[in-house]
């Protein structure tokens, strides 16, 4: 898996969990 992808992946997940 590319870093960029995982990141943005990541970020995802994470803005899903906080809203």
């Amino acid at each position: 898996m590319d870093l960029a992808t995982a990141a943005q992946y990541r970020s995802s997940f994470l803005f899903s969990a906080t809203a």
